[in-house]
């Protein structure tokens, strides 16, 4: 029985965590007060919700999130940099675009989330753009 439940443990732990980046998410952005949460948590739904396609999409999964992130830093740029939980979120997408086989592919997608990734420091409101260098790494770090 134990292998058993390690193989499954395995092969799902990114699913688990997807979910878990997905709740955390959505407790986050429900939990403030922001007069644009609704449009907040449906993005961040989007966003996190589309790493749970990662087997059957896993090129589009990278897209979605960093598209997600670059929809979130637009309707507020505050909101996008303290939602913590999205964070995890950017890196399970490099983690995806890590696994793909493509290189071409594999590389636009890690193009996708850095840049997505720097757009939202960079509007985040008094954060020097120095910060940067502590979002590529662990993107990058993860992805490779």
């Amino acid at each position: 029985m134990a292998p058993r439940v390690l193989v499954l443990a395995r092969d799902y732990v990114f699913e688990a965590l997807a979910l878990a980046a997905l709740v955390f998410t959505q407790i986050e952005l429900w939990r403030g007060l922001d007069e644009n949460r609704f449009r907040l948590a449906a993005i961040a739904l989007f966003t996190a919700g589309s790493l749970l396609l990662r087997r059957s999409t896993p090129f589009a999964v990278p897209l979605a999130v960093a598209a997600g992130a670059i929809a979130f830093t637009l309707l507020d740029p505050d909101a996008a940099y303290n939602t913590e939980s999205m964070y995890l979120v950017l890196i399970l997408a490099a983690w995806v675009a890590g696994s793909l086989l493509d290189v071409r592919q594999a590389v636009t997608a890690l193009g996708a989330l850095l840049a997505s990734a720097w757009l939202v420091f960079l509007r985040a409101p008094d954060v020097p753009a120095t910060e940067l260098i502590w979002v590529s790494i662990p993107i990058c770090g993860t992805f490779v």
